[in-house]
């Protein structure tokens, strides 16, 4: 699939030069060692053949001004925006973003969220864009998952699910949000998880039952996000592991917006899911870019900033930076073999994402 998609990117990329003729142009713990930043080689896109690699970006948001753009620029395809990266996000086995606003045509505002907004919803066409770059799953635990309402959300995984795209962090139940989704490649079991403390504890997904032991409480079980309680943290780790995964990967979005060190919270939630057997912990929101850290034997990366988004640098510095966390899983081992941090820019006005 992946081969496939890159001769469509090349396709797209030539396309668009036709087109442009036309148109009018708190402090890390102590412990935490630091990644060393590799830039990426565009030359040498591909793993070795006993690697498996994961790549991780941050927020993606396909509405407002990237919508936009994409159609003024990209001529309605949603890859417009990823094409500058896209070649090598299609080098990864698998490759996950945080997806803010869901793709859908219905629902209504959450007029809760007034007087400050924002909404998002994406028009479904965004699919194929997401499918194009090559983004195999998506976490939709965050405080823009609820802003057209349950209708949008539900609809919104529905296409996920028919495109292909594996989805976190939600669920139409609370069995099926809190549940482990594990992707094989290569004969390496990875496991995704995703959480949010952002947004509002009213859309959490409910299980039927409220505890595993008495008093089970029995309640109606519903759609919604994964909410970041301490209990479900570990209770997804350990689902995980009894479903024999090699590699746990804990999605959390929180830290507060434009703030460029993890506050404590983060460390605390972090350190815990280390600490309880996951691997690697990614985090977003902030909107700009955090440490990458490694902890005992995982590695955490705080926030990986705004991936494809149409925050401009004159209000907040950094919202145009971002970064790809690339994790290379040897096949044999089923360990970590190496990691790499890889720098992104936004384009303000297009609002493409290049390597900076």
């Amino acid at each position: 699939m992946k081969k496939f998609n890159s001769i469509i990117i090349i396709l797209f990329v030539f396309a668009m030069v036709l087109f442009s003729f036309g148109c009018d142009t708190p402090a890390p713990s102590e412990g935490n060692d630091p990644v060393d930043e590799i830039p990426v080689d565009e030359g040498e896109i591909n793993a070795p053949a006993d690697n498996v690699k994961l790549i991780f970006a941050g927020d993606v948001m396909l509405a407002r001004n990237v919508a936009k753009s994409v159609e003024k620029n990209g001529g309605g395809n949603y890859l417009y925006p990823f094409s500058p990266v896209a070649s090598y996000l299609n080098s990864g086995e698998i490759v996950f973003v945080n997806l803010e606003g869901m793709i859908s045509n219905t629902g209504t505002p959450d007029l809760s969220k007034l007087p400050l907004g924002p909404w998002f919803r994406v028009d479904p066409a965004a699919i194929n864009g997401l499918t194009a770059a090559g983004i195999d799953i998506v976490s939709i635990a965050n405080n823009h998952a609820f802003d057209y309402g349950r209708t949008a959300f539900e609809d919104c995984m529905t296409r996920l699910q028919s495109a292909g795209i594996k989805y976190c962090g939600g669920g139409f139940s609370g069995e099926d949000a809190y549940a482990p989704v594990i992707i094989e490649s290569k004969g390496v079991k990875v496991a995704y998880l995703a959480y949010t403390n952002h947004g509002t504890t009213a859309y959490r997904a409910l299980t039927e039952w409220e505890n595993p032991n008495p008093p089970y409480n029995q309640q109606e079980a519903r759609s919604g996000m994964c909410w970041l309680y301490i209990k479900w943290l570990e209770r997804g780790i350990y689902a995980a592991r009894e479903q024999q995964a090699d590699i746990i990967v804990t999605s959390i979005h929180f830290g507060e917006n434009y703030e460029k060190l993890p506050s404590s919270a983060q460390d605390r939630y972090a350190h815990l899911a280390i600490d309880r057997g996951a691997d690697l912990v990614i985090g977003h929101s902030p909107h700009v870019t955090q440490p990458i850290m490694k902890y005992v034997s995982g590695y955490i990366a705080y926030s990986l900033g705004n991936f494809v988004f149409d925050q401009s640098e004159t209000y907040n510095e950094g919202v145009t930076k971002g970064s790809i966390f690339e994790v290379n899983i040897n096949k044999n081992t089923k360990k970590i073999s190496n990691v790499k941090e890889i720098r992104t820019k936004i384009v303000e006005g297009t609002w493409q994402t290049t390597f900076e």
